[in-house]
């Protein structure tokens, strides 16, 4: 008797322990779970304001625009590359055949990390061009407003880096079959990474044409794209569209 009463002391003081374990592990869960309520409630984005009856929640919207204007449309690129295997570094120009769908005096497109050295546009005035680091915008502003079914050409002077990187126009390495480490450059632009590599308008909807001219090292480099190629020079320019 004895012996049983010790051993049900033993497990009635266990079933205590456990239960007061448990107790206290909910209660600092719930403390834990109180904060975390907390702390998303001081970070939701709302306010309260009065309006005659009670109090309504409303929720601030974020008014920034990060969609490019429609008022334009691209339909032709004339792209020209060259990039620079040894210093990591690429420079770049291009023409953009565009309509004008909306009366506008400004130009918006996308780039983003690239060196703009300079922006023109054929038979207009460029008052000053800009870029906007938050929605990734070029805004170019022209002197006069362009009028609704005029078709301009835009004209970028640009350069960018590919080193340390793995999206837009950057540089990989690959080893060859003697065993050496060889550099090339490739480009990734889906979903919004073509702005890495030239100044476009890089929304899916903004479809256009291309013509692309590559500069690259003589030798075993070749050029390669989705699209065939046109012209070859002696220079090893290679021209695809």
């Amino acid at each position: 008797m004895f012996l049983s009463g010790y051993w049900l002391q033993v497990v009635l003081s266990w079933a205590v322990v456990a239960f007061a374990t448990a107790t206290v592990v909910v209660a600092v869960q719930k403390a834990q779970l109180e904060r975390d309520l907390r702390d998303v409630q001081d970070k939701i984005d709302v306010f309260e304001e009065w309006n005659g009856e009670g109090r309504t929640r409303i929720k601030r919207e974020d008014t920034t625009d990060y969609r490019l204007p429609t008022n334009l449309v691209p339909t032709h690129y004339e792209l020209y590359w060259h990039p620079d295997l040894e210093t990591g570094n690429f420079t770049g120009q291009q023409r953009i055949s565009i309509k004008v769908v909306e009366a506008t005096n400004q130009i918006i497109l996308h780039s983003y990390l690239l060196d703009i050295t300079s922006v023109y546009v054929l038979n207009r005035e460029v008052e000053k061009f800009e870029l906007e680091e938050e929605r990734q915008f070029l805004i170019i502003t022209l002197t006069e407003e362009l009028p609704v079914d005029a078709s301009i050409t835009l004209g970028i002077i640009f350069g960018g880096q590919m080193k340390d990187k793995l999206v837009g126009l950057y540089s990989s390495t690959y080893l060859n079959e003697a065993g050496a480490t060889r550099t090339i450059s490739t480009t990734k632009f889906e979903p919004t990474y073509a702005r890495q590599a030239f100044p476009c308008f890089d929304e899916p909807a903004m479809k256009a044409t291309f013509a692309i001219t590559v500069v690259h090292p003589s030798g075993s480099y070749h050029a390669v794209s989705n699209m065939q190629q046109t012209v070859s020079s002696s220079k090893q320019t290679i021209k695809m569209g």
